[in-house]
């Protein structure tokens, strides 16, 4: 059982049948991954898809059919849904937020002619 000093056993295999430095256990490795799809986004979005609406089914872009869902969430109280339509539109200019009526800045007030300033005396 004594190979030189060497004592084979439980997790101890003969030295013969040992892996050779250098040499992986595993050759040829992990298989890879078969191929993964790329999508192309502006292929995809750009796909036509039918929608049923109140008068009947129509024909739409994928973009056009997702910003109408938003829509339609966003009237039935959905804040998120809101907060990205109301994004989108500022974003290709749709519509454009309020002005304020309080404008900022200096205030310029009249001098007034009952007040006199003071005098060092």
């Amino acid at each position: 059982m004594s190979d030189k000093g060497y004592n084979v056993g439980y997790g101890r295999p003969p030295r013969e049948t040992q892996f050779q430095k250098g040499q992986s256990g595993n050759p040829k490795g992990r298989p890879r991954k078969k191929g993964t799809v790329e999508l192309d986004l502006d292929q995809v979005l750009d796909q036509h898809v039918r929608v049923k609406s109140l008068g009947g089914s129509k024909k739409m872009d994928t973009r056009e059919a997702a910003l109408r869902m938003q829509v339609a969430k966003a009237l039935k109280g959905n804040i998120q849904a809101a907060k990205h339509v109301l994004k989108q539109f500022e974003k290709y200019d749709a519509i454009t937020p309020p002005r304020s009526k309080i404008q900022t800045g200096v205030v310029i007030a009249p001098r007034a002619s009952f007040i006199k300033p003071e005098r060092d005396s």
